[in-house]
């Protein structure tokens, strides 16, 4: 009975390794003094995965080649290969006929979302939310583009295309608390339906926003309210000032030292003044202020030689920044060259996925070879819609 259910498992076995991999099966040398040495249904059973369907999957997904899933052993395999093909293809293209090649159902309907909410964002149209069958999904992709649109037209009536109410009322409630930020103006936060919207939005137009001033904070009655609301304003003024007076106002001593090596570091990168760096009382902060000043002065001069003066981290930390940050701006992966093998690579990456962000074209993420980047790519690109800062 024990040789028959051993019998059972390993043909099992056997059926779906062939199945997914196409197997091959080497027995190991008999044991001679084995009992069950010259047992064909008890020999050890060593599987080998064949090479052919590792590489020619992942040819296929790096050259995103569906002709190269053909060379795979069997059906399952070649339809699984097809499958991830055609939903790379469609996210890359953000067309919704290579959803359909795929087999898969579950596969499919995740292919479908994808390309729907990538199609939303690009074109700012909510109805291709509708081709989501997941409600949940429907709703997120409505509401995230609903969002954007509302506050980017400071538009309430964005709000009526969400189908859930409590949706509608917290992006009414978002809209109103833009304008009540916006126009310094406390009426808009009376219209929110939610006491909590409503009282952090009264709360935030009459401390937290960019009219905040030490006089308003004078009027509070409470004294751990009026304390507070002087160190955030004073913090907040200094910051937008760059004036380290305003943090002298400020009665916790840690959060008035971080106050002014904050407005001190601002300044000295702003002036690019490098002794005004070594000022700065945490070494830490002075090297990365001395960095930052190198790099500026390196790109507005346009000579690297103000990488020099660190120390031999820091200095490269500048030279990469240097040609990291010139190379962006003038999506040229030229200046990459200047760079050591694996930062050089870093570098010329994240050119080839500004590129494909400034010119609106995540098609470019195609030229990534390597699944893996192109994966970054895509993701790199499809975040900066989800950001509120979609690829028009």
């Amino acid at each position: 009975m024990k040789q028959f259910y051993n019998y059972l498992l390993f043909s099992f076995g056997l059926v779906f390794c062939l199945a997914l991999f196409g197997c091959k099966f080497i027995p190991t040398e008999p044991v001679v003094d084995s009992p069950v040495a010259n047992n064909p249904i008890e020999q050890p059973i060593i599987p080998v995965v064949s090479e052919p369907f590792v590489d020619s999957f992942q040819l296929a997904r790096d050259n995103l080649d569906l002709a190269e899933c053909e060379n795979l052993v069997d059906d399952f395999a070649i339809q699984n290969c097809n499958d991830t093909i055609n939903q790379e293809l469609a996210r890359i293209h953000s067309d919704f006929s290579y959803c359909e090649e795929i087999k898969d159902e579950m596969s499919k309907s995740a292919c479908i979302s994808v390309v729907a909410i990538s199609l939303a964002n690009e074109k700012l149209e909510i109805s291709y939310c509708d081709n989501i069958e997941d409600l949940y999904q429907k709703d997120m992709c409505k509401t995230n583009l609903v969002d954007y649109l509302s506050i980017k037209n400071l538009d309430v009536s964005y709000c009526d295309k969400l189908e859930q109410d409590m949706s509608k009322t917290e992006c009414v409630g978002r809209v109103n608390l833009e304008l009540a930020r916006k126009n310094n103006d406390v009426s808009y936060c009376e219209k929110m339906e939610d006491l909590y919207q409503k009282d952090n939005c009264l709360n935030l137009v009459k401390f937290s926003n960019n009219s905040a001033s030490l006089e308003s904070c004078a009027e509070l009655e409470d004294d751990f309210a009026k304390s507070e609301c002087i160190n955030q304003t004073s913090f907040q003024l200094a910051d937008e000032k760059l004036d380290v007076s305003y943090c002298e106002k400020i009665d916790l001593s840690e959060q008035k030292t971080m106050c002014q090596n904050i407005v001190k570091q601002k300044l000295a990168v702003e002036n690019a003044d490098l002794d005004a760096c070594s000022k700065l009382e945490d070494e830490m902060e002075q090297n990365f202020c001395k960095n930052e000043v190198s790099v500026k002065l390196a790109i507005k001069m346009d000579d690297l030689s103000y990488c020099d003066n660190l120390d031999e981290f820091m200095q490269k930390t500048c030279v990469f920044e240097y040609v990291n940050k010139l190379s962006l701006a003038k999506l040229d992966s030229s200046y990459c060259d200047n760079l050591e093998e694996f930062e050089k690579d870093f570098c010329i990456d994240n050119v080839m996925i500004e590129k494909a962000i400034q010119e609106k074209d995540k098609t470019v993420c195609s030229e990534f070879k390597d699944s893996f980047k192109r994966e970054n790519c895509l993701n790199m690109y499809e975040m900066r819609l989800l950001m509120n800062e979609p690829v028009l």
